[in-house]
């Protein structure tokens, strides 16, 4: 499955977790999409990057 999501918010990207913390919706849509791809779904966040 092929999903999407567009996010105005703060800019964030799969690594920012790692170096910086992040609010709590920005922090969840990262472990959402990052568990849907590694169940194999096509993931992709447009964000402010």
């Amino acid at each position: 499955m092929r999903i999407v999501l567009a996010d105005d918010g703060i800019t964030f990207d799969g690594k920012t977790l790692e170096s910086m913390p992040l609010g709590g919706v920005e922090s969840s849509v990262t472990f959402l999409f990052e568990e849907l791809a590694r169940r194999g779904h096509h993931v992709t966040v447009c964000n402010k990057c």
